[in-house]
């Protein structure tokens, strides 16, 4: 029966050796997809020190004891630190560095002094326990407390994920165990479960950790299709159905709907003669002023294309609209844009159509379009209101 028993406990630790080098081969392909994801890297890190540890520790048998527990154990340890930090990187906290630094080496003193001076195999098992408590309820807290709204379901089933193996290692510390000598598969049965649970949980890790990149992905995704990548702005397609809404809503309520196109006046004479890269640093200082001159107030702010912008004024009159429009206009032309040591003087041209009634949204820009075109033939930086309907 011992011998069955012996077996089948290191069965189970060649199972876990094999999944843990899988799943970190795994997701080193993630990270060559990813090359400018800090948080693969990191999981990348802590997935290959799990497999690390663990051949070393196996070798005990041919290598000097006192270094392989300690290097084999200080591989498991660090790989919890990896994991903890990336962890907050996703979630946008400081990477930790300190605290983490010290719990390593207070398990790799605790490891030396009951290795070297007091040898007790359960005794480590009991203090290594206890740091992977430490570190799980760490990551836990760090996903709940921390973790994006928009990423909630990731964080929830990762931190579940991280507080079951806690709890498995919490259990341990109440399990009997008998030293059978110095190897940790003859520590009896009950350990032996918890060792095969443990498995199993580290499986259940790496799918939660593939969920918060893949989450991450998607909401990454659905905002690079709302969001101008260089202005932060709304892009074209998000500020239609935007706007879509917002007039409807409008529409019911009996309310105006002010639209407002920007066009950059002599927005090729800045690129042909400060460089593209100075045409970019041109339209984030529109971006700048635009957003700060409509702060507090209803408003849809985009991208229409190239040097072209739209702001949509829900329930603003014509009055309303003309007088926010003039103070943009007049803001923009008394603050230059600032390209490296230059600065660039810019204007807008304007054109302005109010809604309500039965008109569209799409009627509406083409009317604003036909305004701000009559802006840029009477002499560009000024403000043209399109014919009331």
């Amino acid at each position: 029966m011992d011998s069955l028993m012996y077996l089948d406990t290191f069965t189970v630790v060649f199972i876990g050796f094999v999944q843990s080098l899988c799943i970190a081969a795994g997701f080193s392909l993630i990270l060559l997809v990813l090359r400018r994801r800090d948080v693969a890297r990191l999981w990348s890190y802590a997935l290959w020190l799990v497999p690390a540890g663990a051949a070393i520790l196996s070798l005990r048998g041919h290598l000097p004891e006192l270094p392989a527990i300690l290097i084999g154990n200080g591989c498991f340890t660090l790989s919890m630190l990896f994991l903890l930090q990336g962890v907050a990187v996703h979630v946008g906290r400081p990477r930790p560095v300190w605290m983490p630094l010290l719990l390593v080496a207070a398990v790799l003193l605790g490891l030396f002094v009951f290795t070297v001076f007091w040898p007790s195999i359960s005794t480590r098992v009991v203090l290594y326990a206890i740091s992977a408590i430490v570190w799980d309820v760490w990551i836990v807290g760090t996903l709940l407390r921390h973790g994006p709204s928009d990423v909630r379901f990731s964080c929830r089933f990762a931190a579940a994920a991280f507080a079951l193996d806690g709890l498995n290692y919490v259990v341990r510390l109440v399990l009997p165990m008998h030293e059978a000598g110095q190897q940790l598969l003859q520590l009896g049965m009950p350990l032996a479960v918890s060792h095969t649970i443990s498995v199993l949980l580290s499986l259940v890790q790496c799918f939660a950790l593939l969920l918060l990149i893949v989450e991450r992905l998607m909401v990454d995704l659905r905002r690079m299709a709302r969001i101008d990548g260089l202005t932060g702005l709304l892009t074209r397609v998000a500020m239609l159905g935007e706007c879509q809404q917002a007039l409807a809503g409008c529409r019911e309520q009996r309310r105006p709907f002010a639209l407002m196109i920007f066009d950059l006046d002599h927005f090729k004479n800045v690129n042909d003669s400060y460089g593209h890269l100075a045409g970019d640093a041109v339209l984030r200082h529109f971006a700048a002023v635009m957003r700060a001159g409509v702060e507090g107030r209803p408003h849809l702010l985009g991208r229409h294309g190239g040097e072209e912008f739209v702001l949509a004024l829900p329930g603003a009159t014509a009055e309303d609209a003309m007088q926010l429009a003039e103070t943009l206009r007049t803001t923009l032309a008394a603050t230059p844009a600032r390209f490296e040591s230059q600065m660039i003087s810019i204007t807008t041209s304007v054109g302005l159509a109010v809604g309500g009634g039965s008109r569209g949204v799409d009627e509406l820009i083409a009317q604003a379009d036909a305004a701000l075109y009559r802006s840029k033939a009477e002499g560009r930086n000024r403000i043209t209101r399109a014919a009331a309907a």
